[in-house]
């Protein structure tokens, strides 16, 4: 009776043990495969292409500086002292003779020290505090308190005499716009010399001898001759 029930435990339990050992050998293999493959790491975003920063707008100094035909005027805006302002917040309208306009200046006179106040308000002459519309203005005031008439016609415009380009520089604090002409400052008129002082007249009645005052003595009487 024994016998029979070890047969059939045995039989029961072998199919038991056999599908037990075939699922352990899978689970292995299959963890031995997924060690045996590299591993594959997630796509990365692809990055986004850096926005290339603007280069910062110069001052009018710079500009200036670094304008071709404009050389003379930043050496003079230097020797004048004036760089610091035109380097302020602004907004400046600068009025920028050409090299071929200072041509017809002495300029090697106007870097001297002795010029430099000569030269600071020629400067300020070309200077505006603030950004002018030439097609509105009538008239524009610089730094130097001058009042330049400002004429558009047949397309041209001029300042003062000044022929202005037709196109503008822009700069971080205002506007530059070139003329072919050193705009410079009117002289104030010489005062003319004072007449000199007239004399003082006598008031009437002054330089009278009053009645009877300063009147010479009578002579006497001369005896008659008999």
């Amino acid at each position: 009776m024994r016998t029979k029930m070890s047969a059939r435990w045995l039989l029961w339990s072998l199919p038991v043990a056999v599908l037990a050992l075939a699922s352990w050998t899978t689970v292995s293999w299959a963890q031995e495969k997924k060690a045996d493959q590299p591993k594959v790491e997630p796509a990365k975003k692809a990055e986004e292409p850096k926005k290339a920063e603007e280069p910062k707008a110069k001052d009018i100094a710079d500009t200036v500086k670094a304008t071709a035909n404009l050389k003379t005027l930043s050496e003079l805006i230097e020797a004048a002292g004036l760089t610091t302002q035109l380097k302020e917040k602004g907004p400046f309208t600068l009025l920028a003779p050409t090299d071929e306009a200072f041509k017809k200046v002495n300029v090697e006179d106007l870097k001297k020290p002795a010029n430099k106040e000569k030269l600071a308000k020629l400067i300020k002459n070309h200077i505006v505090k603030e950004k002018v519309d030439l097609a509105k203005a009538k008239t524009v005031k610089t730094m130097a308190d001058a009042e330049l008439p400002v004429v558009v016609k047949e397309g041209a415009t001029t300042v003062g005499g000044a022929k202005v380009a037709k196109t503008e520089v822009a700069a971080a604090n205002g506007v530059i716009l070139t003329v072919d002409t050193v705009l410079t400052p009117a002289e104030k008129p010489a005062e003319p010399p004072k007449a000199p002082a007239e004399p003082k007249k006598p008031e009437a009645g002054k330089d009278k001898p009053e009645a009877g005052k300063d009147k010479p003595a009578d002579k006497p009487a001369t005896p008659e001759k008999k």
